[in-house]
C-alpha cells in the first residue's frame, strides 16, 4: 500500500494545477470542477484543497533552523570539500562565502560526483546553481506552488534584513502538509489518550495555557512559543528526536511522534518529587 506521502507527490505531478500562476480562488474552482466530472477522486480532491487551505504556515516554522544548516564553505580545499558532500550524504548542499549570511549558491551532489574521475579540475564555481531565497514570512502552500513552478527542491529561508534564517525543502513541505492532513482526516485523533504506562499521550499542538489549565502546570507563556511543541523545542535547544525527554514542573515530557520539523505528540506523566533532578 502506497504511503499518504506517495500519493499526494505524485497527485502534484498528475494534476499539474500548482504549475499555474492562478488565484487560489480559481484553483479551487478548478479543483471543484474536475470532481464533478470525475476527473479527481474524492480523497484527491480533499489533498488538493487542503494544500489551499494551510495557509496558516510560514517557512519559518518548518525549516532547518540556521544552527543546523550543513553547507559547503567555498573556500575549502578541493578534497574537502569532496569528502564534505560524500559525509553528508545530502543531495543538495548550500554554498556560501565567509559567513552562512553570505549563501552563494547551491551545489548538487549528482553534479559534484558526475567529475568526480575530474578531480583536479574541479572548480566549485561552475558547478554552483542560484540559490532561491525564501522570506520567512512566506507561507508553505505559496512556497509548494512556487517550488513546482520553478523546479526547485530547497530554498534558503532569510529575514527581514536579507540574514540566513535556515533553509527549507519540498521534502519539508510535503510532510508537514501530510501531516497536518492526516491530523486534520484523522478519526481517532484525540487532544488527550490515557496509556497503559499512566502517561497521557497530548497532541503537541495543546496550546499552553490549555496544557497548564489541564495539568495544573505553570509553563511561562511567552512570545517565543504558544505551544507544548514550541514549548519543548525551545526547552530542547533544537527538534528532539523521538524517545527524548525533558523534565520540568514535576512532569516529564517524551517525545512520542514529530514530523520533519515538528513535534506531533508527547508523553506526559507526573513523576515524584525523588525523581526530579536538581
Amino acid at each position: 500500500m502506497k504511503s499518504p506521502k506517495t500519493i499526494f507527490k505524485e497527485l502534484l505531478i498528475k494534476s499539474r494545477l500548482l504549475h499555474a500562476e492562478v488565484s487560489e480562488e480559481e484553483l479551487k474552482r478548478v479543483i471543484d470542477a474536475g470532481t464533478k466530472s470525475g476527473a479527481i477522486g474524492k480523497t484527491e480532491h480533499e489533498l488538493l484543497k487542503s494544500i489551499l487551505e494551510f495557509s496558516d504556515i510560514t517557512a519559518k516554522e518548518i525549516m532547518v533552523p540556521r544552527p543546523d544548516i550543513v553547507a559547503l564553505d567555498i573556500a575549502l580545499p578541493r578534497d574537502a570539500i569532496v569528502a564534505r558532500v560524500i559525509e553528508q550524504g545530502y543531495s543538495r548542499l548550500p554554498v556560501f562565502r565567509g559567513t552562512i549570511d553570505t549563501i552563494v549558491g547551491v551545489v548538487y551532489t549528482k553534479d559534484l560526483l558526475s567529475i568526480m574521475e575530474h578531480r583536479d579540475l574541479i572548480i566549485l564555481q561552475d558547478i554552483i546553481r542560484p540559490a532561491y531565497l525564501v522570506p520567512e514570512s512566506k507561507k508553505i502552500s505559496v512556497l509548494l506552488r512556487e517550488f513546482q513552478l520553478h523546479k526547485v527542491h530547497l530554498g534558503i529561508v532569510i529575514d527581514e534584513f536579507g540574514q540566513t534564517e535556515g533553509l527549507v525543502t519540498m521534502e519539508d513541505i510535503i510532510e508537514e502538509i501530510v501531516g497536518e492532513i492526516l491530523d486534520e482526516y484523522d478519526e481517532v485523533h484525540r487532544t488527550f489518550e490515557h496509556t497503559s504506562d499512566g502517561s497521557v499521550l497530548v497532541d503537541a499542538a495543546l496550546s499552553i495555557g490549555d496544557f497548564n489549565q489541564q495539568f495544573a502546570a505553570s509553563i511561562p507563556e511567552l512570545s517565543d512559543y504558544e505551544t507544548l511543541a514550541g514549548y519543548l523545542q525551545k526547552s530542547f535547544g533544537k527538534l528532539p528526536d523521538i524517545g527524548d525527554e525533558f523534565l520540568a514542573e514535576g512532569l516529564s515530557f517524551i517525545v512520542a511522534s514529530k514530523s520533519a520539523r515538528r513535534i506531533r505528540q508527547v508523553k506526559v506523566k507526573r513523576i515524584a518529587p525523588t525523581n526530579l533532578s536538581a
